[in-house]
């Protein structure tokens, strides 16, 4: 079982980053209803790859689920996977419940294909290609530039190739790849196939203990390179609400269409929401209490609070710094209302990465404190 788990493990390594959508289901011989170290890891991995078991209930005459059901995606309408636990009368000589279910997806197309180009290298008789290319350079014509030289050279080189190794063409299926499945994954994953024809043709304890280690290497590498893919999305959004949830939207395959209230008339259900946001704006002001802060921290004047919505601290210079090396988009905004409040001179200086937040006349950190105060 420990090789079953294995090998199940570096299927859905290969079939991960090749394929959008796919479905796995059939006879796996664990008893999923049980708490077992077997079990546990065939849990573990699907989860590694945020799969799950989709069947909770016996699928098997003796009373357990040894059967499993999942999906990359959401393409399986869970309303409609039924165990047929009633029909073992009629199908005596089986032992499994027939499970039936609905896909709730286009055709997954399969005809996605492109024209490669390549060369048998491998193939190449090495003397005779080097025979061929001496003697077709040996030929050399009178040439007045180093460019006519080197022209002939790429040309006599080519045309030796191409009797050699000509250039051959083949259509493959277009298979698109998972976002972190770069080059350094990609090499692994070809090491690891070669120790593994190495194995199975040697048969030796080093070679297949070489595989092994091949094997768990590339399955930590897959691991680390989702967490570095998803959290580095997590952090892109970290400032925009819309975008966070958005992509969340699409990590946990949340695509479905947002539906409108039931309602008789459209101009109904326009009024209602009208409503119901005027309503909730009007609560959150009346929850607000009026601004202490009665004065310009800058010019020492009074200044109009009656709609002011909130109180506020005068910041500082190092704030601001952090501010503005988190949310860099911001400072362009604050550069601009300095500028209409007649600020002028150098606003931002980088020196080692590090924000460095002046005015020649009147610090930043003044006119933002005072466009505070002013409801700017």
């Amino acid at each position: 079982m420990g090789s079953f788990l294995e090998d199940f493990d570096e299927f859905l390594d290969c079939v991960f980053p090749k394929y959008d959508k796919f479905l796995i289901c059939g006879d796996v011989n664990i008893q999923l209803d049980k708490k077992s170290a077997v079990s546990t890891e065939f849990v573990r991995i699907l989860a590694s790859y945020g799969l799950n078991q989709l069947i909770n209930e016996p699928t098997h005459k003796a009373g357990h689920t040894l059967d499993m059901v999942t999906t990359s995606h959401k393409i399986i309408d869970n309303s409609t996977l039924q165990v047929l636990s009633d029909t073992l009368e009629i199908f005596k000589s089986c032992d499994h419940f027939p499970i039936i279910f609905t896909l709730q997806c286009k055709t997954l197309r399969s005809n996605d294909k492109k024209k490669i180009q390549f060369r048998s290298i491998e193939k190449i008789d090495k003397d005779r290609f080097s025979f061929d290319l001496l003697d077709k350079l040996a030929r050399n014509k009178s040439f007045s530039t180093f460019e006519e030289h080197l022209d002939h050279y790429n040309a006599t080189c080519s045309e030796v190739l191409d009797i050699h190794a000509p250039l051959l063409e083949k259509v493959i299926k277009d298979v698109p790849s998972a976002p972190w499945f770069d080059s350094e994954y990609k090499a692994a994953r070809v090491a690891r196939r070669k120790a593994e024809k190495v194995w199975l043709k040697s048969h030796l304890p080093i070679d297949r203990d070489i595989f092994n280690h091949l094997r768990l290497h590339c399955t930590e590498l897959a691991s680390s390179k989702k967490k570095l893919f998803f959290q580095g999305h997590f952090e892109k959004y970290s400032h925009s609400t819309k975008g966070l949830y958005k992509f969340v939207d699409v990590f946990l395959d949340n695509d479905a269409a947002l539906k409108l209230p039931p309602t008789e008339s459209l101009q109904d259900t326009v009024e209602e929401f009208n409503t119901f946001f005027t309503e909730k704006i009007k609560a959150i002001r009346e929850a607000f209490s009026n601004s202490t802060l009665n004065e310009d921290p800058v010019a020492k004047v009074p200044v109009d609070i009656d709609s002011k919505l909130c109180e506020f601290r005068e910041t500082s210079v190092e704030e601001l710094k952090d501010i503005l090396k988190a949310f860099r988009p911001v400072f362009y905004s604050l550069v601009n209302q300095a500028a209409m409040m007649g600020y002028s001179g150098k606003l931002l200086h980088l020196v080692d990465n590090e924000a460095d937040v002046y005015c020649k006349d009147t610090p930043l950190v003044d006119a933002i404190n005072r466009g505070m105060c002013c409801g700017i």
